[in-house]
């Protein structure tokens, strides 16, 4: 796994997540915002994201079945993790909308003295067996 801020290189434990509700607002004075990329490979992405995975997929199935409703699962047949990577937009969707807070709070420390919190997720990109994921942080701690 590696952790880019700002497009340069960084230790994954100068970065953790924003736990809050306010998960995705940048409304607070004194906030320093930087841009991040979470990437991990195909098999990294599996080892540590596919229990979450499989949850989120039997709950939505539940919910597609007694709602009569369509879901990113649903068009792919709730296919496995592993073979997800073969519909692309369909992952993509599924880790920004179901997994994203799951994955960095098992592949980034819960809290830092001093370093980046990432507190959106803006684009996943899924392409050649690697999983990207972009958005914005700001500095912790908060300058005021």
């Amino acid at each position: 796994m590696r952790v880019l801020i700002n497009g340069k290189e960084t230790e994954v434990e100068k970065v953790s997540f924003n736990h809050g509700m306010n998960f995705g607002q940048f409304r607070f004075n004194g906030l320093q915002v930087d841009e991040y990329e979470l990437i991990l490979d195909k098999e990294e992405f599996i080892r540590v994201i596919e229990s979450s995975y499989d949850r989120a997929k039997e709950e939505i199935k539940s919910d597609d079945i007694a709602c009569n409703e369509e879901s990113e699962f649903s068009r792919t047949g709730y296919v496995s993790l592993g073979e997800m990577f073969n519909y692309t937009s369909e992952l993509e969707s599924v880790i920004s909308t179901y997994l994203d807070r799951d994955l960095f709070e098992i592949v980034l420390p819960l809290s830092i003295e001093k370093g980046y919190i990432i507190n959106s997720t803006d684009v996943v990109t899924v392409n050649n067996g690697m999983v990207s994921i972009k958005g914005r942080t700001y500095r912790w701690p908060v300058n005021k």
